[in-house]
């Protein structure tokens, strides 16, 4: 997958505006006596919707009690209804994994009653609940799914969302032509059918393929254009998001004062209006610009602020984001403890997220071979039961009809056996086959995601480079340093090529095996520094998975890189003991 470069994790959800004001609070207490019937179903789902941007939890929980009303009253209408709503409110707090039983149950009832119209909605539900756990492809097929029903029903929704999340899917998984196109669908369908809400939100998603294309001047007219839409809607919410995306965008081009402004723009409209959740983003993108402006101790302030919105709404993406610029902020200011610290705890939240999705894969895989194995045993157990009856019947024609026949039964029963068995077999082959191609598949997956997260940026950076480095040239700036730098970044591709092979080729790394490998790069980085390196690691039998040793080696060799770059050192010790 293609690193997308973009700094900043931008949110284009819809949101549906309810204040907290004394009709609501009103509503709750009339609920709270309303009998229980299918009125009071509806009048749930519209309390929950009034807690959806100020209190999640509050809407999850109004929500579960609207679906179990709707499931004790068989009011199926609720039930569908409360599947989708309860969905998004466990999708805001990032609780994919709850967000999916209730998909799957309210697509099964979809498709018992019949009800094509809720299957599409409930599908695209999944195919967004999907992207947020990285599970692309199968995002894909529901989102395709979502729009075939979209296209026979002729329903703009379930269409337009179709589109969406095919394209935003296609995008995650680095096929930006794909993703365009999808998105430029969805957005004409919004022209065709004059929808300005929709058409901002295509404008938006268009602009961050943009982004990654690094084509950033499209970037910013697309942007405008959706931040034009959401402000002429007077929909505040999204128009916070894209005023952010728009200081972006300008960071983009080089423009951050005029960035700044809207910036600014964007953080005193979510302070008035009481847009706590947006605030996450601004207080993010902030601290880049004061990064850049070296103003470090302010960019250190707004980064943690981020931090802590990301915590308190469990965004994980988002943490992740901060946690990084965080260690690079840190990396800078030569606090070279926090530092690691800090990238620590951004890969493993990185990694908690991929090793969710693989986790779930797994589990899918063996029940599937778990159930195939019971479907074989009880085949064989109707069999069987069946070959008695046929017995007790056929005693019962008599002994001449047995030794007439017999001969004949025998044979048909060996045959039935051999066949019954040779299914049996060839069913439990292709259980194995599709545990290996299962396999292979995370395992595809875990060396894509590390080429992806390494010698992709890696490779940014050099593209990137080059470009202005033929800028320069053209103005006769060009300088021997510049080309220095992007020999070097070329070595560290390669390099960073070369640890990836090492530990993917591997299906567990002993400590031995790590301490061998970073002694390697110590010796080669010693030779070309002023520094002595003394390292003492223990537990050379302790085992580690690929991506553990891959991690612990990129720590060491990210702390020599800084220690190299921004410290007087003489001598520096690295220290280990995984013998407890």
């Amino acid at each position: 997958m293609k690193k997308l470069i973009a700094f900043f994790l931008f949110f284009s959800l819809p949101f549906i505006a309810f204040s907290q004001n004394s009709k609501l609070d009103s509503l709750e207490k009339a609920v709270a006596k309303m009998p229980s019937d299918t009125n009071k179903v509806k009048a749930l789902i519209e309390v929950a919707q009034g807690y959806v941007n100020s209190d999640a939890k509050k809407a999850e929980k109004y929500g579960k009690e609207s679906l179990a009303l709707a499931e004790k009253l068989n009011y199926n209408q609720g039930r569908l209804v409360g599947a989708i709503r309860t969905y998004y409110y466990l999708f805001l707090q990032s609780k994919y994994e709850e967000a999916e039983k209730e998909i799957l149950k309210g697509l099964k009832l979809a498709k018992e009653t019949g009800n094509l119209e809720f299957e599409g909605r409930l599908s695209n539900s999944m195919a967004q609940n999907l992207m947020a756990k990285m599970s692309l492809k199968e995002s894909i097929e529901y989102g395709l799914k979502a729009l075939e029903i979209g296209n026979k029903l002729d329903i703009f929704r379930i269409k337009k969302n179709a589109l969406k999340n095919i394209g935003s899917a296609y995008t995650y998984l680095g096929n930006l032509d794909k993703g365009l196109e999808y998105n430029q669908k969805a957005l004409d369908y919004a022209i065709e059918k004059n929808e300005m809400l929709d058409q901002a939100m295509a404008y938006n998603d268009i602009s961050m393929i943009y982004t990654n294309r690094m084509e950033f001047e499209k970037n910013l007219d697309y942007t405008k254009k959706a931040a034009s839409l959401f402000e002429e809607m007077g929909d505040v919410s999204n128009t916070i998001n894209s005023l952010t995306n728009l200081a972006g965008a300008f960071h983009y081009v080089g423009n951050r004062a005029e960035g700044q402004k809207y910036l600014d723009k964007a953080r005193k409209m979510a302070a008035e209006k009481g847009f706590e959740k947006q605030l996450n983003n601004i207080y993010l993108v902030q601290g880049i610009f004061d990064y850049f402006r070296q103003d470090f101790d302010t960019a250190e302030e707004n980064l943690n602020l981020s931090l802590q919105q990301a915590q308190k709404f469990n965004y994980g993406l988002l943490k992740q984001r901060s946690l990084r610029n965080l260690a690079n902020l840190y990396y800078v200011k030569k606090e070279f403890s926090k530092a690691l610290k800090y990238e620590f705890l951004a890969q493993k939240v990185l990694d908690s997220l991929t090793t969710l999705n693989n986790n779930n894969q797994i589990a899918q895989m063996e029940t599937k071979y778990n159930l195939a194995e019971k479907e074989t045993q009880l085949a064989e157990a109707k069999y069987e039961s069946a070959q008695r009856r046929n017995w007790i019947i056929g005693l019962s024609l008599g002994i001449l009809g047995i030794l007439v026949t017999g001969s004949l039964s025998w044979r048909i029963l060996r045959i039935k056996t051999k066949a019954a068995e040779a299914e049996r077999l060839k069913n439990l082959e292709i259980e194995s086959q599709n545990r290996l191609i299962m396999a292979r598949e995370v395992e595809r997956k875990r060396i894509a995601k590390e080429l992806h997260d390494s010698v992709g940026s890696q490779l940014t950076v050099v593209s990137t480079s080059l470009d202005n480095a033929f800028y320069l040239f053209e103005n006769q700036k060009l300088k021997p340093e510049k080309l220095e730098n992007i020999n070097t970044e070329v070595r560290l591709a390669a390099q960073s090529l070369r640890d990836t092979i090492w530990a993917t080729y591997n299906t567990e790394i002993s400590v031995s095996d790590l301490k061998s490998r970073i002694q390697e790069f110590v010796k080669k980085f010693a030779d070309e520094n002023a520094f002595k390196v003394d390292m003492d690691i223990k537990g050379d039998a302790i085992i580690l998975t690929p991506i553990e040793g891959l991690n612990l080696f990129r720590i060491v060799q990210e702390a020599l890189n800084n220690t190299q770059k921004y410290a007087e050192a003489s001598l520096v010790k690295i220290t280990g003991d995984f013998s407890e």
